[in-house]
């Protein structure tokens, strides 16, 4: 009997084992465009990335969002762009573009400063961009379990184009 259950033991590992390599595959189960190559990232969005938007004389690129917790106090979540100066003079994100988050009917608030604890990367929106140039920064905004509805703007709201876009903090 003690034998019996060693072998039925041994085939049932065995089994499983099996039903794990056959379950894993090769990854690569589109059957869609494969031309379409997307890097990895460890951020799960659940939407896909909206194009690039001319904002006047900038280009503005949604790039990725992660959770972000540098305090004890709470959570924030960072918002990474492109942003690419398409005029003939310097300008920075900072000068140029505006950011309003909501969470269904709440406004998130933008974090314009974290101190002396700012992650690298915080102040770049405020650099100066030489004319052809692009850069990539990031947003800080305060976290709400949600779907944020993010718009970014001119900064004086008198340039139609706007990029907007969704980001699902469940899944940061």
């Amino acid at each position: 009997m003690k034998k019996m259950k060693s072998v039925f033991a041994l085939l049932l590992v065995a089994a499983m084992t099996f039903a794990l390599v056959a379950c894993g595959g090769d990854g690569d189960t589109n059957t869609t465009d494969s031309s379409v190559d997307t890097p990895p990232t460890s951020v799960v969005e659940s939407a896909p990335a909206p194009k690039p938007v001319t904002i006047g004389d900038v280009t503005i690129e949604y790039l990725k969002a992660e959770k972000y917790a540098p305090f004890e106090n709470g959570e924030s979540v960072l918002v990474y762009c492109k942003f690419t100066n398409n005029s003939a003079e310097e300008t920075s994100a900072y000068k140029t573009l505006y950011v309003t988050t909501k969470c269904g009917d709440q406004k998130i608030q933008e974090i314009d400063y974290l101190k002396d604890q700012r992650p690298e990367g915080m102040n770049d929106y405020a650099k100066t961009i030489a004319p052809g140039e692009s850069i990539e920064f990031f947003y800080t905004l305060d976290f709400v379990e949600g779907v944020y509805e993010v718009t970014i703007q001119d900064l004086y709201n008198q340039i139609p184009e706007k990029l907007v876009f969704n980001i699902d903090t469940t899944v940061l």
